[in-house]
């Protein structure tokens, strides 16, 4: 298959990965769904508390799917609930030593990947690839259709134009 649209390269290769990532998690017999991963990256390995409300904000999911993912984690022991002294309605969020380990794995399924996805190719075009992408998140960043904005796509020579 020949993909000469971008955003459908884009769409493969993210969909590989997430095969990928799939695959080890259960091969692996990590007990965490892949879509929950992003988790253990935003709370802290410090053992510095997250309120809730900020975890939600950073996720970017809704408090009740936030909630339910959390009483998840909890049960398993990886994460812990902590009472806010200062405002009862509120609760923090923290990473348990065993959730740090987990965190460590999910670190070499996506080293592994890494690996795959530049495996022939040379370091200068390691530094390239990876700097590519960084200009291209960025330029999508300042587009700001990471902050949901409408935007026109009708041609690349346009892509981000706003919409009013």
């Amino acid at each position: 298959m020949s993909l000469t649209c971008v955003i459908g390269k884009i769409n493969r290769i993210n969909k590989l990965a997430e095969d990928y990532v799939n695959m080890r998690l259960k091969k692996d017999h990590i007990p965490v769904l892949r879509s929950h991963i992003s988790l253990f990256y935003i709370l802290p390995e410090s053992g510095e508390l997250l309120k809730f409300q900020d975890l939600v904000d950073i996720w970017g999911v809704s408090k009740s799917s936030a909630s339910e993912v959390i009483v998840k984690y909890e049960a398993m022991g990886l994460i812990e609930k902590i009472a806010c002294k200062e405002d009862k309605r509120s609760v923090y969020i923290s990473l348990r030593p065993e959730a740090i380990v987990l965190k460590r794995r999910f670190e070499n399924i996506e080293k592994d990947f890494i690996e795959i996805v530049l495996a022939d190719m040379t370091d200068a075009e390691r530094l390239q690839f990876s700097e590519f992408l960084d200009r291209a998140s960025q330029q999508v960043a300042l587009a700001g259709i990471n902050r949901r904005v409408k935007y026109e796509l009708s041609d690349s020579k346009h892509f981000g134009k706003k919409i009013d």
